[in-house]
């Protein structure tokens, strides 16, 4: 699911990122306007992180309405899941910026915990070792983590005695 999305619309990914992260109107156009394209920067996404982390303390703090408090919390959750997913879980060539477009994914929270996030990002990663393999090719991408977990348990050259952390198995 999270790799077959289409590309969207800059005004689709302004909307979305007023209704789902909180965004300003002008916030929102800046970011895609500077992107060029339906994309938010890490820096941007940080930024906005730690606003609305804040704006969700001060509520909550001050008895805010229920339903604003979790508003807040909703975007907070929000904008950390597309910060790890594009940082982390399914990194690509920009390095500096995600597609809104998984924005769409992250709609209902209560289904996100339902979602097969490891298997997505296993996929991801054999699709990108399947380009890294090409003579062309420069960069490998993808959760490396990942791949580094799988060459410490399948290389015996790494499981060397006395290794802080090794768990044999």
């Amino acid at each position: 699911m999270f790799l077959s999305h289409e590309s969207m619309a800059r005004d689709n990914a302004v909307e979305m990122m007023m209704q789902y992260l909180g965004s300003s109107p002008e916030d929102a156009l800046d970011e895609v306007n500077e992107t060029r394209g339906a994309h938010a920067q890490f820096s941007y996404l940080r930024r906005i992180f730690k606003g609305r982390l804040l704006q969700h303390l001060e509520a909550d703090n001050e008895g805010g309405m229920k339903e604003e408090v979790q508003k807040l919390w909703d975007q907070t959750l929000r904008i950390y899941l597309m910060y790890l997913v594009g940082i982390t879980l399914f990194t690509d060539k920009s390095t500096t910026y995600v597609d809104v477009v998984y924005l769409r994914y992250f709609r209902e929270l209560e289904v996100v915990v339902g979602y097969s996030s490891g298997a997505a990002a296993l996929s991801h990663l054999y699709r990108e070792l399947n380009h890294v393999a090409h003579w062309n090719c420069k960069h490998l991408l993808g959760y490396l983590t990942l791949l580094l977990a799988w060459v410490y348990k399948h290389f015996s050259v790494y499981k060397q005695q006395g290794c802080v952390g090794w768990i044999s198995g």
